[in-house]
């Protein structure tokens, strides 16, 4: 009998998660449950714990950008329940994500193929909770800059990935003389920069170039070149492990890294 599959993540919101979300409940179908554990790891790990405890204990479990600590993971291994991380990794337990560091070098590759040598950085959260997707991206972007003896002309943190945010990042950016970004962050914060940008007079590509992460929601709309996820391949994988292969999983936890795909549109 195939488990019934528990999605855990952060939050309800953001078009990566929900994206994930939509994907993985139309795979298990009505055998799924959902929760949202905020963004504390200590809060995490007691929620997850409290899980199993519940009398709908967790059948397979799916976390979405979250690390569980050892604790839990032993936890979870002594129910036999097997937990598969998306976006994420952890000793000893199978995950599944997009090769993030991949996707930041092919965005600086791209950039330097077209001329640009002075690129500004855009990236979330790389230390602390939920930072290792953008650890990744910006280890794979100065990768890249370094095969030109280059570095990032300037590193600036989104923490709240929102279309907000963008208008401060494309200050430095500016400040900063670039002549390209990679919104590492993502296609909401690059957005932002997007629509700010002819209200400072700079013209996309031609004054600024601009690389999102994501290729989810507006992104084609607003011509945004972008780092596509394999959002489908992802979830497909992580249901496999979880509820098709559950004693694989448990047994020899795999990580997987899916290629992400460069989408060229209009502002490089």
């Amino acid at each position: 009998m195939i488990p019934r599959l528990t999605i855990v993540a952060p939050a309800y919101t953001g078009p990566f998660s929900a994206s994930l979300l939509r994907e993985l409940r139309t795979l298990a179908g009505m055998s799924s449950q959902f929760f949202a554990v905020g963004d504390d790891p200590q809060i995490q790990s007691r929620r997850l714990r409290a899980l199993v405890a519940n009398q709908q204990s967790p059948q397979a479990i799916a976390l979405i950008s979250i690390r569980p600590d050892a604790d839990t993971v032993r936890l979870y291994s002594e129910r036999s329940i097997p937990m598969v991380l998306i976006d994420e990794t952890a000793p000893g337990v199978a995950s599944v994500a997009c090769d993030n560091f991949l996707g930041g070098y092919v965005a600086g590759r791209h950039l330097i193929s077209k001329g640009h040598r002075r690129v500004a950085l855009v990236t979330g959260r790389v230390t602390g909770p939920g930072s290792w997707n953008a650890a990744q991206r910006r280890d794979g972007l100065r990768k890249a800059l370094s095969e030109l003896h280059l570095v990032p002309v300037v590193q600036h943190e989104t923490p709240d990935y929102s279309a907000e945010n963008g208008l401060s990042a494309l200050r430095n950016a500016l400040t900063a003389e670039s002549t390209a970004v990679f919104c590492a962050s993502g296609d909401v914060v690059a957005g932002g920069m997007l629509k700010t940008c002819p209200d400072v007079g700079v013209d996309v590509p031609k004054g600024l170039a601009v690389v999102g992460f994501d290729d989810l929601g507006t992104a084609d709309l607003l011509g945004l070149t972008t780092i596509r996820q394999p959002i489908h391949n992802l979830s497909e994988v992580a249901y496999r492990m979880t509820c098709i292969t559950p004693r694989d999983t448990m047994e020899r936890p795999e990580q997987i890294l899916l290629p992400p795909t460069l989408i060229e549109r209009r502002t490089v």
